[in-house]
């Protein structure tokens, strides 16, 4: 916290008070026990005590409705064939994880397993960050609108995209770096009027629109990202291919990481 003012710190002392006379479960203290996880929601509303302490508990008893750790590989594994959503394992020049979202591989129609995949892209991209270590809080988020077609302004897509920047604005603050939008079609106006009118101003900032993939249009990602951490259909040369059994280790893999910290912590810090 050696960037805070005295104000900013006493501030998180605060909040830090008030989340500790909530009545939480493991899950909910686990989620909010670090300083840089009360400052997030303290940035989020300016620094307002009691806005950042209603927004985080807002995100509480989301995340003990929502359950976020009991999603399944298998409640997703239909999903993460289409290949429209992953985490790769490259990072921007600033150690921020580089998301991957093409909706024009989107192929389901279940609002449900669609909100749970976009909160398990957004968990494992957290958990890869391991902020404790390298200080990285953020993501950069590249969306290709490549193949998007008529049904992307639909009502339906619609109130998905409501529904997921809902999660990501309320429960996960401070957490966009960056985001690119790469190709947008023409039926992509009608879509964003709707969409940008929900969108915090900050968050709006931080988004860049690449009309098409010549390499003149995409030279802002190198700027940002190193070649070989950028997929070659982005104008880089890392060569990364979602395979999904491979996915399904790896997910494994964290899964066990995650369970094994959170045991840690039940064990090391008793309600």
């Amino acid at each position: 916290m050696s960037d805070l003012t005295e104000d900013q710190v006493q501030s998180v002392a605060q909040l830090r008070e008030l989340v500790q006379k909530l009545d939480l479960t493991d899950r909910q203290r686990f989620f909010c026990a670090s300083d840089r996880c009360l400052i997030r929601f303290l940035r989020a509303r300016n620094w307002d005590l009691n806005k950042s302490f209603e927004m985080l508990k807002g995100t509480l008893e989301w995340r003990k409705t929502f359950k976020p750790e009991e999603i399944t590989i298998e409640d997703i594994t239909v999903e993460v064939r289409s290949k429209k959503m992953y985490v790769t394992h490259c990072t921007d020049k600033e150690g921020r994880p580089i998301i991957i979202m093409r909706p024009g591989l989107d192929d389901t129609t279940e609002r449900v397993p669609k909100v749970q995949y976009l909160v398990w892209v957004m968990e494992e991209a957290i958990q890869r960050m391991r902020s404790e270590e390298t200080g990285v809080e953020k993501v950069c988020l590249m969306v290709d609108y490549t193949g998007c077609g008529l049904k992307m302004a639909g009502v339906d897509n619609t109130k998905v995209s409501l529904e997921v920047l809902s999660i990501l604005q309320n429960h996960y603050p401070e957490r966009m770096g960056k985001a690119f939008m790469i190709n947008p079609p023409w039926i992509f106006g009608a879509f964003w009027k709707v969409i940008s009118k929900f969108l915090d101003p900050l968050t709006s900032k931080k988004i860049q629109f690449i009309k098409n993939k010549t390499a003149s249009e995409m030279a802002p990602l190198l700027e940002l990202v190193d070649a070989d951490q950028l997929e070659a259909d982005f104008g880089g040369s890392n060569a990364f291919q979602l395979d999904l059994d491979a996915w399904i280790e790896d997910q494994k893999t964290l899964i066990a990481q995650r369970e094994e910290a959170f045991r840690r912590f039940v064990e090391e810090n008793p309600a």
